[in-house]
């Protein structure tokens, strides 16, 4: 005969109290405020882009007559100057890609005036130029390669609007480039290299003309 055995229940397994799953979602209060701060950059540089171009573009239209008063010519549009204390209202007009045209940003904007007819002075910013120095031939026993010196030098003048008046002119330079060395250091692909001086000082350039624009 087999062996009785008593039965004996299985212990029931206690399951774990139910928790809902954390979701680790990526939208947290932090991740928002980045994502707004990044929005919120990129409207700013996209509406500041916009002003910068439709500004220029304004100043272009309203003050290109005035690229005439660099031409020895006059503009009757413009306001009548009188040299009296106090800033005369200003536009500045820079030679650059062969052509005079305005710019807003060359004069202080505290001296910039706001339309052609307030326009009382006009400085002329010249292009600048590289004026040879010397050229220095190296090589041993015929030339073969060259180096070129130059310094950069440029005019500014500043011109009643109305009546076409030079008030002043200014020739400013930049210092010259180092002089030639006994010996110098050629790549294999140039012959000749040019060797320019320092830039022109424009904080130089602008206390020059400003004592002509704000009069003390």
């Amino acid at each position: 005969m087999g062996r009785r055995l008593q039965y004996k229940p299985r212990q029931s397994q206690q399951l774990p109290a139910f928790e809902p799953a954390r979701s680790d979602t990526f939208f947290t209060p932090q991740t928002i405020a980045i994502i707004v701060g990044v929005w919120l950059l990129i409207l700013v540089v996209i509406v500041g882009a916009g002003y910068f171009v439709m500004h220029n573009r304004y100043f272009q239209s309203e003050f290109a007559p005035l690229v005439d008063v660099c031409q020895n010519r006059w503009v009757g549009a413009a306001a009548a100057y009188s040299p009296t204390p106090g800033t005369h209202p200003a536009v500045g007009i820079k030679h650059t890609s062969g052509r005079w045209q305005p710019d807003p940003y060359l004069l202080p904007r505290s001296v910039v005036a706001g339309s052609l007819a307030e326009t009382q002075l006009v400085v002329c910013l010249g292009r600048v130029e590289e004026i040879f120095i010397e050229s220095c031939p190296y090589g041993n026993p015929q030339p073969t390669h060259r180096l070129d010196r130059y310094y950069l030098k440029q005019e500014v003048s500043v011109i009643e609007a109305k009546t076409g008046r030079i008030l002043a002119v200014e020739t400013f330079t930049g210092k010259s480039p180092r002089y030639c060395q006994e010996t110098e250091r050629f790549s294999e692909d140039e012959k000749t290299v040019k060797l320019i001086g320092t830039a022109i000082s424009e904080s130089e350039v602008q206390r020059w003309y400003m004592a002509h624009v704000s009069i003390e």
